[in-house]
This record gives structure tokens, C-alpha cells and sequence, in this order.
């Protein structure tokens, strides 16, 4: 998933002005779960260029959910491998774009379309259960007035996803748990080959 941004020589100026809010609030660490909603997190590392998101499209009621790829502050700092959770309705979603937006006013910026296959995959979160992504890096590379944003997922398996975002979320520790990006979930969905069938094995010769 990457993103060319052309800008000006303020660029980061421009990605901490003004606009509406887009990004939902992150689930404070002490917080205990709400059995009524569900939550989507993920684990993020990023530097300090500007504020990111993933869209979480809600398939019936077309609203939208901005999960920011780290702590969203006014100022973004380095973040590595920060767990993070955002809280919405229960119901089907599809993460349908990334964005880049405003840290001081939360205003969208550019927009991105997800083209990972299985990030973008509708899935359902029941009341009371975490929908984890996954562990993602973002990257900046600068060139003249060119910018360019890559997000790139990381290798993690379903268990120490949940070690991670338990440790974050200490008071999640009941709440039902799936990865959608982690190694082994993503194994999962491959086709094994059937297995060959086997021909019947020769009867032994006769002991003469």
C-alpha cells in the first residue's frame, strides 16, 4: 500500500492544519470492554510525519471508522509497535481505504484504496469482541517536494498478537479475540492439495 503526496517545502505544515473529525477516539489503556460494542485494534510503528488511518466501513449502515495507525496527537511522535483499539458497533465491516489526515484538526487529506485481499475482506464483530488487524509499519521517504507513505504489514502470529494487545488492554482479558492479518490466520485460508490416493499396497510374496 503505498501513497505519493506532492507538497511544498511546509509539507508537515500542511499535515497538521485545519478541517473536521474524522478519527475516532482510542480506547483508554485502563478502559473495561463495553459488552454492548465491539472494538478494532492493531499494533503500529510509524515516525513522526503526520497522522494515518485505516477506514472501517461499516457494510450496513455506510458509516465510517477511523482507527489512526498510533496514539493520535496533535504533535505525532515515533511509535514502534504501539497497540492500539478504537470502539464501534457491533456489525460487518471492510477496511476499504487508509488515509492521511490533519493532527491538529483531524482533517481527511488524501485517501488511499486497501488493496491487501485480506485486509480488505468483510468481517464481523460481535458485541463484546476485538477484531485485530494485525501489526503494520508506515514509512515516509522524502524526495524534493515528493512524499512518499508506504504501509506494510508485519510478521505476527494470533498468540503474541494477543499477548500484545492484552498487555496494552489489560482489562480485555475475557473478551473474544481474532486476527485478520496474523501468519497463521492468513495460512488458514490457503487450499491444501488434496492427498493423492494411495494404491493398494502389493500382496506379499508366498514363502516358498
Amino acid at each position: 500500500m503505498i501513497r505519493q503526496l506532492r507538497l511544498p517545502a511546509l509539507a508537515l505544515a500542511v499535515l497538521l492544519a485545519s478541517g473536521c473529525a474524522v478519527i475516532q477516539p482510542v480506547v483508554p489503556a485502563a478502559a473495561a470492554p463495553d459488552a454492548a460494542s465491539a472494538y478494532i485494534a492493531g499494533a503500529f510503528t510509524r515516525v513522526s510525519s503526520g497522522g494515518f488511518a485505516f477506514i472501517a466501513r461499516n457494510a450496513d449502515t455506510g458509516e465510517e471508522y477511523a482507527l489512526p495507525l498510533g496514539a493520535d496527537t496533535p504533535f505525532p511522535t515515533d511509535v514502534e509497535n504501539q497497540v492500539v483499539a478504537i470502539k464501534v458497533p457491533p456489525g460487518r465491516y471492510a477496511i476499504t481505504q487508509w488515509i492521511t489526515y490533519a493532527t491538529l484538526t483531524k482533517e481527511r487529506i488524501t485517501k488511499s484504496n486497501i488493496t491487501n485481499a485480506v485486509l480488505s475482506e468483510p468481517f464481523t464483530v460481535a458485541p463484546g469482541s476485538v477484531t485485530y488487524l494485525g501489526n503494520y509499519s508506515v514509512t515516509t521517504t522524502r524526495a524534493g517536494t515528493s512524499m512518499h507513505f508506504r504501509i506494510s504489514p508485519k510478521v505476527v502470529t494470533s498468540a503474541d498478537a494477543r499477548t500484545g494487545f492484552l498487555k496494552a488492554y489489560p482489562g480485555f482479558q475475557s473478551q473474544s479475540f481474532a486476527c485478520k492479518l496474523c501468519v497463521d490466520t492468513v495460512l488458514a485460508r490457503v487450499p491444501r492439495p488434496a492427498a493423492a490416493a494411495s494404491s493398494p499396497a502389493p500382496a506379499p510374496s508366498a514363502v516358498k
